[in-house]
């Protein structure tokens, strides 16, 4: 309390020393017209008999700074009455452009030439941000002798001339942030009476000085986004006025002082995005003012200290990213006042603590990636304010708590990459704010819940790598604003609902590996989002429907691996975004469409193992993108078109198994110099035997078919 005493009458004789300056460099000349006049005594008068307090008390009509506008007021302002108001020492017009426009500005003037030394004196405030600044002179600062504010932020000044901010009695608050600084210029040591120092986003290196330390008044420190080294300083612990420090974004070393911990009044502490080792000391949780505490993105390592729980006024705890290991402590469900709690991506083991479900103002709750085990607590169902919950990548088995279906404000929700079984909980289906459900890679089992046709707010859902079973709800097609729908690798089954067709947001609707059957239903053509069809390995039937030709923004259409019959529709080659077209190992027949040599993006086409006829179409010579395609096990006819050796993309080729296709290989494949496996076995075809194209043959990692005859 004493220390704090002592600065306030430091300020105050500041405030006094800059209003001397005002009254011993300027006549009262308060409208700046450049001479004291009627107007400038109707003004003075208004304010006469007032005391410093008094509402209508102003610094600057009390001429002889005594704290009250009286009668030796009048005879200073009577013995300038009539008189012209001085011009400055340094002349205004002579100053860097952007200081000179910015003081013209604040000044009732139009010129620079009009600027008196009680238009500087009245300035205390200066705002260059952006200013374009690349440098300063000496002078430009001089007059300003009540100026506690100056913002030189985002510019290009990468040194402060000598004497610049000398006489600058009032400067407490200055701003050089987003400069090209390489160092801390010394001269800011010399100001005691700075309150807040702000140097973030330059380019400073080398340790943080230790004349700092002499800024003993310091409420607010800046040094984020630099290229700072070596270890936080233990006497950064002696500036017992600081509420606000940010050192992220650094290449600091070293543990975490714990002299920190004597801040008590610190309310702001961000120490993220360093190389910082050891633990977190304990002694941080006698920082009771503390609102946000960041420490994420370093290599710390050890225990969260209980102490945490003290910490009672804080909103946002960011410890992620590190090497912390050891359980979650309880005492973090003492933090009535936490609105953000991120600790993942760290070693952390043991069951999440069901007293979190404590933490009512709690937004969100990021907990992924660690090595958490046991049931997910059903307390979590209290956190009515959430809008964030991210479980996954542990080890967290047991079923999905229903109560999670009470977090009404939730919007991400994902517990993918657990162990947990069971089915869905219809409940689930109450989250009418939810955006993402990502549940893939567990054991889930049973059907999935018709309710989920009650998220009309989701986005992206992804229940994919599991064991589900039965039919997918026709009620999926209320989700309006799904744009990824990932139901992969489950056992589904039943038919593909039509109502799909009316997601007219979705861009992924991937259901490959699962046992759906019947048709592809004809609807799917009036989702003019779609970039990915993925619905291979099924059991799926029918022929291709022609509607799918109408996904103009369709890059990948797989649909291998089914019992899909009829012939490949030509429309498929008006798609001009396809970059990826699957249809082997079905039971298609006819001729292979020349039109799907208008697919100038695809790389790859996969047409093998189906009951293909006729000859290969030159056109496919124009798919110069292509990196694979097979045309194996079919029944194909005539020879290997030279057009083929136009794909110098190409790295798999197939021919195997077309008991028609005849000749030798053309001497235009030898153009595939990328290529690194062709099959053409158990067909008529043959390499040539001269010298230049078994040099190319050989050259193949993996080669499998016969030679031609002599």
């Amino acid at each position: 309390m004493k220390k704090r005493w002592v600065f306030m009458t430091v300020v105050a004789l500041a405030v006094l020393v800059c209003m001397a300056y005002a009254s011993a460099n300027t006549t009262p000349d308060f409208n700046g017209d450049g001479e004291v006049g009627f107007t400038d005594f109707l003004a003075f008068i208004e304010t006469f008999g007032s005391h410093q307090g008094d509402e209508k008390y102003q610094p600057r009509f009390d001429l002889d700074s005594d704290g009250e506008i009286a009668f030796p007021d009048f005879l200073i302002f009577s013995n300038a009455f009539g008189k012209a108001s001085p011009p400055p020492s340094i002349s205004v017009c002579d100053r860097t452009p952007a200081v000179r426009d910015s003081i013209v500005a604040l000044a009732p003037v139009s010129t620079c030439g009009e600027v008196t030394t009680g238009h500087l004196a009245a300035i205390d405030s200066l705002n260059l941000k952006g200013a374009g600044l690349t440098e300063l002179k000496a002078g430009d600062f001089s007059g300003l002798t009540c100026l506690a504010k100056l913002n030189l932020r985002d510019n290009q000044i990468n040194s402060l001339p000598d004497g610049l901010l000398d006489n600058l009695p009032a400067l407490h608050w200055l701003n050089l942030g987003e400069n090209q600084f390489a160092s801390i210029p010394s001269q800011l040591f010399d100001f005691p009476n700075i309150t807040h120092l702000y140097l973030h986003q330059n380019q400073l290196t080398g340790e943080i000085p230790e004349g700092l330390f002499a800024l003993s008044n310091l409420v607010a420190l800046f040094l984020h986004t630099n290229q700072l080294t070596g270890e936080i300083p233990v006497a950064l612990g002696q500036l017992s006025d600081l509420e606000r420090l940010a050192l992220y974004s650094n290449n600091l070393t070293g543990e975490i002082p714990k002299e920190l911990g004597e801040l008590v009044k610190l309310t702001y502490l961000d120490l993220c995005n360093n190389m910082l080792t050891g633990g977190i000391p304990k002694e941080l949780g006698n920082l009771s003012n503390l609102t946000d505490l960041w420490l994420h993105t370093n290599q710390l390592s050890g225990e969260i200290p209980n102490e945490f729980g003290n910490l009672t006024n804080l909103v946002g705890l960011w410890i992620n990213t590190n090497m912390l290991s050891g359980e979650i402590p309880t005492a973090l469900g003492d933090l009535s006042n936490l609105q953000v709690l991120t600790i993942h991506s760290n070693q952390l083991s043991g069951t999440i603590p069901k007293e979190l479900g404590n933490l009512t103002a709690l937004e969100a709750l990021r907990l992924h990636t660690n090595q958490l085990s046991g049931e997910i607590p059903a307390e979590l169902g209290k956190l009515s304010n959430l809008a964030g919950l991210s479980l996954n990548t542990n080890q967290l088995s047991g079923e999905i708590p229903s109560t999670l279906g009470d977090l009404s404000n939730l919007q991400v929700l994902t517990l993918h990459n657990n162990l947990l079984t069971g089915e869905i909980p219809p409940e689930i289906g109450n989250l009418t704010n939810l955006k993402r459900l990502v549940l893939y890679s567990n054991q889930l089992s049973g059907s999935m819940p018709v309710e989920l046709g009650n998220l009309t707010a989701i986005e992206y859902l992804d229940i994919c790598n599991n064991l589900l079973t039965g039919a997918l709800p026709a009620e999926l097609g209320n989700l309006s604003n799904l744009t990824n729908l990932w139901l992969n690798s489950n056992q589904l089954s039943g038919t593909l609902p039509s109502t799909l067709g009316n997601l007219s947001r979705l861009e992924a609707l991937i259901l490959f590996d699962n046992e759906l059957s019947g048709p592809i239903p004809r609807e799917l053509g009036n989702l003019s989002t779609l970039k990915s069809l993925l619905v291979s390995d099924n059991k799926l039937t029918g022929e291709i429907p022609i509607e799918l030709s109408n996904l103009s923004n369709l890059v990948q259409l797989s649909l291998h691996t089914n019992q899909i019959v009829g012939e490949i529709p030509k429309e498929l080659g008006t798609l001009p975004k396809l970059s990826e077209l699957d249809i082997g190992n079905n039971q298609l027949v006819g001729e292979i469409p020349t039109a799907l040599g208008n697919l100038s993006g695809l790389t790859t086409l996969g047409l093998n193992r189906n009951q293909l006829t006729g000859t290969i179409p030159t056109e496919l010579g124009n798919l110069t993108a292509l990196t694979a395609l097979t045309f194996h096990v079919n029944l194909l006819s005539g020879t290997v078109p030279s057009e083929i050796g136009n794909l110098t993309n190409l790295e798999i080729l197939t021919f195997n198994d077309n008991a028609s296709l005849t000749g030798a290989l053309p001497q235009s494949l030898t153009n595939l110099t990328k290529l690194k496996g062709i099959d053409f076995s158990n067909t008529g075809l043959c390499a040539p035997l001269d010298a230049a194209f078994q040099a190319w043959l050989q050259g193949i990692e993996e080669t499998i078919g016969s030679n031609c005859s002599q």
